[in-house]
């Protein structure tokens, strides 16, 4: 007790702790004595500009106000100053006894004084200035202690309405007094206010400093909220907490004092607190203080700390409504808000509170003030995360200081009937097994069988969202619903879940309690008219007030609530039609015990009445248990890693870069919610070890049921990572070896005791403890864990520089950061981890900011990023760090001419031809004169990067060129890299223009890329080289070979590069015919490419899988991928490749049967074409198009120029296809020619064809003559 006394007494004022020491049932004081009420200015700037620093700036607030604030509360005390109340940046104190008014004074004066250190302060924000303005007001100061949970000290009356008025004018540097106050002062001590009304303090009042009050012996918890009881005492740690802060106002109590006396007045505000106090602790609301107010009151109220629940906001509203429905001499108004503040400890040793701080509350106390009277306002941050339905009224988005921006809130009305909640936008993954089940057993309630389901999982997990999808199935069907939902706020009111649900069985929505009433007097007469003398009883759970009968009034409470229960069971039975109804019962946990008993009665029967129960809870005791053996328990599992990549995918709409996906996945572990909040997260580019309010929100509260000092030590492990050996917990905590054994077990739901070892349950659990810690904490935590460990592991410290990085940088001992940073990057970068090795080298070179590095070295670490970025599919990211390596390199224009080869070559890896071409350019220009060898080797490589880009463009002639004179230029200067980029580059443009004959340098491109060891181009290269065996119909070694290019792709750690395999492989699968399994290469190659941003490879991807689907014979779907595909590469302003879409466009019209669609581009795009590597398939495609116009002759040459120009280039598969349209037009004429079919065969047989696609000759519509255009050919 002595213990718990000292940890609290700091939390209560002197006068506080007096009274409830000589008689706490007294409920009011009328204390002669002077109120001071000194305020701060000057910290709203500071919070606008802290708020940019998130919740680093919202700490150093806090930090610079306790400063201040503590050595105010030091210097009142010493002249007798009793702190009353804390309002963040204001003070308001009581000065008792003799003299009181000119110690009230000195001190004001003494105060003024102290802030003179602080009008010109150094802060991370700049400078700023801290002012303060004061009051002082004499006379009988009106003080309460109220509430029955606990004694509140509340301030009110006229006096305390003075000095807030005073103090409201006063301007900063001031001290304004009151009439009462300047009479007991020497007329030299003040003078006239700068509005000449009021009096103000001109010198400080000759005063001895008042002896210290004894302190009383008293139990402070009397004075103080049960929730806070635990979270008190100087170990008491401030935290990051996502809150929802509360503010209700009561008007009125001076005008009632002066009408009715203050006896009166405590009476009232006892009734009040009392009702506010049950509310509050009835929803789980924290009652943080009572704050004087001009003329009025406040009540301070929170949820989410100091611990939270995964329905905060509910809660709030729940309670708030129910306050400001107060009916009695007060007015009551209240406003609501949501966000992170600051959960701190403000204040001196021996006076402290315990508040939320930051803008959140700021804003609250501000909506407040925009609230009618009895209403509650709720900003839209607290409305798009309540669950339950209330009733809104719109309101015009209105100004408050401090704010920029409008503020958007509504007016929170009654709660509205709960209904089942519509399916997500997100598609459901991994449930498969489980929505059989709950469709079975809606069918099962069709034929009258009736079934209970019962849906367990811990949050997240994905039970609404199962449910949502079997009711979304149910659109339009005439089944009945009934929605029963649980909730936190509601356990301790009897019957709470239920009254909504019920109301609606019997009246409409919005009924007044009067037709209420009526409606449930005429369902009782129709269906149990023999139990109307027990209505009374019948209407509690309805929350029906009814006089009442003498046979209600005859029955003692245990037997009153079974027969309630009996009579209930009839009456929903007789409501609900016997077949087909389904009731859902969320969140069954929180059910308050009345509603569990009345729904366990009720579901005896429902099987046999054939309604389908769908209830759903937690893995936790409490609430509706023990429901009919005949139910079927799910228990909800985690969602295995395919399913939530499958949900990545789909939410992401492709945006993310592979290794994000898995990184996702891993540490979404499987939870649906987490999983979904994680993509929004990422999309909007939050980094990836960043945590969503909501996550934290669920995860909070679980952390919240530990003690205290369990929730410390989860913290501090928290700082250690995921998984740490034990020695280094053991390090951090000084805790004898008994305690930690005994901890670690109590932690059995987050913490995993291995050999020699801890890990975290789930990388979220530990990222929300660590969220909470003050970063000064964190700093000194990680500075204690990076020493312990680097001393621990001594000479091996490198092989852990990755953790040593980490626990450096954000102990902001920058120069260790960065030493570490850089070894474990390029560790990473050795093993091809180039996402881990990117978000080292960032994490080093965050350290390199506080450093004075050279630029040389920082560009070079800028320029590996970039690389590391392109590497791991972050093109974005790859060019800024390209840039920045660049700029830092400025002046020097061999590197910068260097640095825009790599801009040229990230643009490529993202299709952006042009922009290569113009960085390539650019960079040519930069090295201007220079011939020295190092700028030849520059301008080799510049040369053979620029011929790729001539290439992708379809100027063979100049890639050709550009190829030789780079290769000539790399020979002379040692280039090797840019020599076989030549080659490659060559040949392939060779290939390209009918040459192949003289495609002979890919093997010299690979053997001198696996000397250099550069695995991503040696990948390249041999994809060249399976294109080349495709088109040459060697169709066995060109699969080969792209599994080669694809396994040295992966083997670099290059997945953008490695999909190409997939995507050539796929080509070749469907024109084998084996179109299943090219599809699923096919959309895998272009997810891959849609998240690394290769615009390119999604379009050909795009354009292959039309293709795919063109053969299949979903002609629809193949226009919709080829349109897009095409838009795709017009847009890049590759036209090679634009053709090449546009005769697949053709192609695909002529499978469909739509030859007129085909003829009006085909013959346009042979005059562009025709004579290159698109000949073979534009005369076939003509060919086929006029067969289905009916001209034959004209069909036949088309058919026969496809095959001349397919033998001409060798290309087996083109000479294949064009062969067989060829016989299918001779077996239509009646002419079949043996010789096309053998050699048609053996190439079949050659390139193991087994389905070759579908070649409507025949003609679709009545044959005609031969469009104008087709003649001549």
């Amino acid at each position: 007790m002595g213990i718990m006394r000292d940890r609290l007494e700091p939390y209560l004022c002197d006068l506080h702790r007096a009274w409830l020491a000589d008689d706490p049932e007294e409920r009011f004081k009328e204390q002669p004595g002077s109120l001071l009420f000194f305020d701060i200015s000057g910290f709203t700037p500071l919070t606008e500009r802290l708020a940019k620093r998130g919740k680093a700036g919202v700490e150093q607030l806090i930090s610079t106000l306790n400063g201040v604030v503590a050595p105010l509360v030091s210097t009142a005390g010493a002249l007798g100053g009793d702190t009353l109340k804390f309002g963040g940046d204001a003070l308001l104190l009581l000065f008792r006894g003799e003299q009181h008014e000119r110690r009230a004074c000195a001190a004001a004066f003494d105060m003024q004084a102290a802030m003179k250190p602080f009008r010109r302060m150094k802060t991370d924000a700049g400078i700023v200035s801290l002012r303060a303005s004061a009051a002082v007001a004499s006379g009988p100061v009106h003080l309460f202690l109220v509430g029955d949970r606990f004694r509140e000290l509340v301030v009110a009356g006229p006096t305390t309405s003075e000095v807030m008025g005073l103090e409201s004018t006063a301007n900063a540097g001031e001290v304004l007094l009151g009439r009462a106050t300047c009479a007991a002062l020497d007329s030299t001590c003040h003078a006239a206010g700068h509005d000449r009304a009021v009096m103000r303090l001109a010198t400080r009042p000759d005063v001895t400093q008042a002896p210290p009050a004894p302190a009383p012996s008293v139990d402070p918890a009397q004075g103080l909220p049960a929730a806070l009881h635990d979270h008190l005492g100087p170990e008491a740690e401030s935290e990051h907490r996502q809150v929802t802060v509360g503010f209700a106002q009561f008007r009125g109590l001076d005008e009632l004092m002066a009408r009715a006396g203050p006896a009166a007045a405590a009476d009232e505000l006892d009734a009040l607190v009392t009702r506010a106090q049950k509310s509050f602790d009835d929803h789980g609301v924290t009652f943080l203080a009572t704050d004087a107010d001009r003329a009025a009151g406040k009540l301070f109220v929170v949820t989410g700390a100091p611990t939270a629940s995964t329905d905060d906001e509910d809660r709030m509203l729940y309670a708030l409504r129910e306050i400001v429905a107060h009916e009695g001499e007060l007015r009551m108004r209240a406003g609501v808000n949501r966000g992170r503040a600051f959960a701190v400890h403000l204040g001196a040793a021996h006076r402290r509170t315990y508040t939320t701080m930051g803008d959140t509350t700021n804003l609250a106390a501000r909506v407040m003030g925009k609230a009618p009277d009895g209403q509650v306002l709720a900003t839209r941050a607290v409305l798009d995360h309540a669950r339950a339905p209330f009733a809104l009224v719109a309101v015009a988005p209105f100004a408050v200081k401090g704010k920029r921006m409008a503020i958007d809130a509504e007016l929170v009305g009654e709660p509205r009937a709960i209904v089942a909640r519509a399916a997500a936008d997100s598609p459901l993954a991994g449930r498969e097994p489980e929505l059989r089940i709950l469709r079975d057993a809606l069918a099962a309630a069709r034929a009258e069988r009736g079934q209970i389901v019962e849906l367990v999982a811990e949050p997240g997990m994905g039970k609404s969202r199962l449910l949502a999808e079997v009711i979304s199935e149910l659109a339009g069907a005439e089944l009945p619903q009934v929605v029963i939902e649980g909730g936190a706020y509601g356990t301790s009111t009897p019957y709470f879940a239920l009254r909504s649900p019920l109301r609606r069985l019997i009246a409409r929505d919005g009924a007044s309690d009067d037709e209420l009433a009526a409606a449930l007097r005429r369902h009782v007469r129709q269906h149990m008219p023999d139990s109307e003398p027990l209505l009374p009883l019948v209407a509690i759970p309805f929350a029906i007030e009814l006089p009442a009968t003498a046979q209600s009034a005859r029955l003692a409470s245990d037997a009153a609530r079974e027969q309630l229960h009996f009579l209930l069971e009839r009456l929903i039975g007789a409501l609900l039609p016997a077949r087909g109804t389904l009731l859902l019962i969320e969140d069954a946990h929180w059910l308050d015990d009345a509603s569990s008993e009345l729904l366990r009665t009720v579901l005896r029967r429902a099987d046999e009445r054939g309604w389908a129960v769908f209830v759903t809870r937690r893995p936790v005791a409490g609430g509706l248990e023990d429901l009919p053996p005949t139910r079927m328990r799910l228990e909800l599992a985690p969602l295995a890693p395919e399913a939530a990549r499958s949900l990545v995918v789909a939410g992401a709409q492709g945006a993310l870069a592979p290794h994000v996906t898995a990184a996702l996945v891993e540490r979404s572990q499987g939870n649906p919610l987490f999983l979904r909040e994680l993509i929004a997260a990422a999309r909007g580019g939050a980094e990836l070890d960043a945590l969503p309010a909501t996550v934290e929100a669920l995860l909070t509260a679980r952390i919240d049921t530990l003690t205290p000092a369990d929730r410390r030590l989860l913290r501090r492990a928290a700082v250690l990572g995921q998984r740490f050996p034990m020695s280094w917990l053991r390090g951090m905590l000084d805790m004898p070896e008994r305690e930690l054994h005994d901890a670690l077990s109590r932690l059995g739901d987050f913490l995993e005791v291995e050999p020699g070892r801890v890990r975290f349950q789930h990388a979220l659990q530990r990222e929300a403890a660590y969220e909470a810690l003050p970063f000064e904490r964190r700093r000194a935590l990680h500075a204690r864990a990076g020493d312990l460990i680097e001393r621990e592991l001594g000479v091996g410290a490198d092989d852990s520089a990755d953790i040593l990085a980490l626990h450096f940088l954000r102990a902001q001992e920058y120069v260790r950061a960065w030493s570490y940073g850089l070894a474990a990057a390029e560790h990473a970068r050795e093993r091809y981890a180039h996402a881990d090795a990117a978000q080292l080298y960032r994490r080093a070179l965050e350290a390199a900011r506080a450093l004075k590095l050279p630029a040389r070295a920082l560009s070079e670490v800028y320029e590996v990023l970039g690389e590391e970025h392109a590497c791991s599919g972050e093109l974005a990211r790859a060019e800024e760090a390209f840039t920045r390596a660049r700029r830092l390199a400025a002046g020097d224009p061999l590197r910068e001419s260097h640095l825009m080869q790599r801009h040229a070559r990230a643009a490529m890896d993202g299709g952006q031809v042009l922009r290569a071409a113009r960085w390539l350019l650019r960079g040519m220009r930069t090295l201007g004169g220079n011939h020295s060898t190092l700028a030849a080797a520059c301008r080799a490589t510049m040369v053979s990067e620029l011929a790729g880009v001539r290439a992708r463009q379809g100027r063979m002639d100049e890639a050709i060129a550009l190829a030789r004179e780079a290769i000539a230029a790399a020979e002379a200067t040692g280039a090797d890299a840019a020599l076989a980029h030549a080659c490659y580059i060559l040949d392939w443009a060779l290939v390209e223009s009918g040459r192949a004959a003289e495609a002979v340098h890919s093997e010299r491109a690979v053997e001198i890329y696996r000397r250099l060891g550069d695995l991503d181009r040696e990948a390249a290269v041999l994809n060249n080289l399976g294109m080349f065996a495709y088109y040459a119909g060697r169709w066995e070694d060109a699969v080969a070979l792209y599994r080669a290019g694809a396994d040295a792709s992966t083997q670099a750690g290059n997945i953008g590069s490695a999909a190409f395999g997939d995507c050539n492989i796929a080509e070749v699968l469907s024109d084998q015919g084996r179109r299943e399994e090219a599809r699923p290469r096919l959309e895998r190659a272009l997810e891959i490419w849609r998240a690394t941003g290769y615009e390119w490879g999604v379009a050909f991807a795009t354009a292959l899988l039309g293709r795919l689907m063109a053969r299949a014979g979903d002609g629809d779907t193949a226009q919709r991928l080829l349109a897009d595909a095409l838009e795709r590469f017009r847009v890049l302003r590759v036209s090679p490749d634009a053709l090449w879409v546009e005769a697949l466009i053709g192609e695909a019209h002529v499978l469909g049967r739509r030859p007129l669609e085909a003829t009006a581009d085909v013959e346009r795009l042979v005059s562009v074409a025709g004579r290159g590597r698109l000949g073979p398939l534009l005369h076939r495609v003509r060919g086929i198009a006029r067969a289905q116009l009916g001209a034959l002759e004209h069909a036949r040459a088309a058919l026969e120029e496809s095959v001349a120009a397919a033998r001409d280039r060798g290309d087996e598969f083109d000479l294949f296809l064009s062969l067989d349209a060829l016989q299918q037009l001779a077996v239509h004429e009646g002419a079949v020619d043996p010789t096309l079919g053998r050699e048609r065969d053996a190439i079949a047989e050659r390139l193991d064809i087994m389905a070759p696609p579908p070649v409507p000759i025949a003609a679709p519509v009545a044959a005609c003559d031969a469009p104008a255009s087709a003649t001549g050919s």
